[in-house]
């Protein structure tokens, strides 16, 4: 009876981490998930074939993100080399530009 109370805390644990762990990391999150939804199903059996599939499915969507990627929208100076230069003129006439690389 104890071993039962502590599994279903533990998967109730598991269900509500696996969302925000989805951001982080897919497959971890996926297995996580699928071994808490398949443990309640169907035991401990399940629990191994949901964790496995679950992780199969973030793999592949971390494939599919790494294809992907190269055709999303970026910001437009997103992975470049940016320089400003800013200029002041002295009072005597003269002019003093400084460049900022960042």
């Amino acid at each position: 009876m104890r071993r039962s109370i502590i599994s279903v805390a533990i998967l109730a644990v598991l269900a509500g981490l696996s969302a925000p762990a989805m951001a982080q990391n897919p497959t971890a999150a996926g297995a996580a998930s699928g071994a808490a939804t398949g443990g309640r199903v169907a035991g401990p059996v399940g629990s191994f074939v949901g964790g496995v599939t679950g992780a199969a499915v973030g793999t592949a969507g971390g494939i599919v993100d790494a294809v992907t990627s190269p055709f999303r929208p970026r910001h437009r100076y997103e992975g470049r080399r940016m320089r400003r230069t800013t200029c002041v003129t002295r009072p005597n006439g003269t002019r003093r530009c400084r460049t900022v690389r960042y």
